[in-house]
């Protein structure tokens, strides 16, 4: 696939180095000369990041807190320098000759259905491509500090292919549908099924459904029964009331079919083993006999969710577009791979809203191992849950107490 340069079959040591590498690359040349809230930080602290080298030099950058980020959003958002602005440097004279020729090639709708312009104005909308926030994600806040991530054209159709194919991992296939029933708001579990529908290979359909009441979950059950469904995704929470909201309209339906569900991927919530196998039951109930029920970790901060390739074998972390650390709730100086500790991360290679070293406030209780996985047989760094979560930080999905179709 078209930005995939990690081999999951490298060893853990080689996907290691070229993941540090890679981050290193990034900050040098694009993170140091056009974030404004990093550049200050290595300005303030004296720090070059075109003489890093090793992961101590990384971690000369102190880590990145929520707090930080809301105090002042649009200092995290990528954006090149003009004339007179001293926070971020200008474009330089390459990437601006690779507009121009990129412009040559493109083809704007723009210049066949609008008024008539310059060349000058094409090669503006080609930079802007890479550089403007075209849509943005919210996380669920509390107390209405909502941080915000901008995904540029570059994220939604060179990143988000990538991460997206992930699914593959535990046997989705071209042409299967997957039914979203989240929140129909800006946030990331949206975000997830939006990208996965447009951008996984072979057509893969997926379904945004909103929902806030009863009467909406019996539609999107309705939905369900019409169409047939290879996958659900939902918060654990909401996946258990929408089973058990399903189970009383097949009561009053008996025409109701629900057997084709596969795979149900469940972000938002820690998904322990009593409460995999509560909905394992669930989904026998309704008709779907051996759907695999999995866990996915994500966050409107990271801009993206990752699943198991299999119950109960862990989720797959990203090794591409991010760099993981684990680090000492209290000390914040890393651990041993394996050992329990706070999940940070670093973007890689993102455009729009970046973060280096954020301190997810996620308590990863049993590590992450960065290994070969023995279920599916490839390299990824693999978050062990449960994972719990600081004091005063923010879940990364808000869902409502949901037990009962009738509540």
């Amino acid at each position: 696939m078209s930005g995939m340069a990690v081999s999951y079959e490298w060893s853990p040591e080689e996907q290691r180095e070229y993941s540090l590498a890679k981050l290193l690359k990034y900050i040098e040349d694009y993170v140091y000369p056009f974030h404004p809230y990093y550049r200050k930080v290595f300005m303030d602290r004296g720090l070059d990041p075109r003489k890093f080298r090793s992961y101590a030099d990384l971690r000369r950058i102190p880590v990145t807190t929520r707090a930080e980020v809301l105090a002042d959003q649009r200092a995290f958002v990528l954006r090149p320098g003009t004339s007179g602005d001293g926070d971020v440097e200008p474009l330089g004279p390459g990437r601006k000759l690779s507009y121009v020729l990129k412009t040559l090639r493109a083809g704007y709708s723009r210049d066949v259905l609008g008024s008539p312009r310059p060349f000058s104005r094409r090669v503006t909308q080609t930079r802007a491509a890479e550089w403007e926030p075209t849509r943005f994600t919210f996380s669920s806040g509390v107390e209405g500090d909502r941080l915000a991530a901008g995904y540029t054209e570059h994220d939604s159709f060179r990143v988000m292919p990538v991460l997206a194919s992930m699914l593959y991992l535990f046997g989705w296939e071209p042409g299967m549908r997957g039914l979203a029933m989240a929140p129909g708001l800006p946030h990331f579990a949206v975000q997830l099924a939006v990208a996965a529908g447009l951008t996984v290979e072979g057509g893969t359909a997926a379904f945004v459904e909103a929902w806030d009441t009863v009467r909406e979950t019996e539609r999107l059950a309705e939905i369900a029964s019409r169409l047939p469904f290879d996958m659900f995704l939902a918060s654990p929470s909401y996946m258990g009331f929408w089973l058990g909201c399903a189970l009383e309209m097949m009561d009053e339906d008996p025409e109701m079919n629900l057997s084709q569900v596969r795979f149900a991927l469940l972000p938002g919530e820690p998904l322990p083993g009593e409460r995999r196998e509560e909905l394992k039951g669930l989904f026998e109930q309704v008709g779907s006999h051996g759907v695999e029920v999995l866990e996915c970790y994500g966050s409107s901060e990271l801009r993206a969710a990752f699943p198991e390739c299999g119950e109960g074998a862990g989720i797959h972390l990203d090794p591409e577009y991010y760099f993981w650390e684990v680090l000492d709730p209290d000390t914040m100086e890393p651990v041993g791979w394996g050992e329990p500790g706070v999940l940070c991360f670093s973007h890689v290679g993102w455009r729009g809203t970046v973060l280096l070293r954020y301190w997810t406030g996620d308590i990863a209780e049993r590590g992450v191992t960065w290994d070969r996985c023995p279920r599916c047989g490839l390299t990824f760094p693999v978050l062990r849950p449960p994972v719990g979560r600081l004091k005063g930080v923010a879940p990364f999905l808000n869902d409502r107490d949901v037990t009962s179709c009738k509540t």
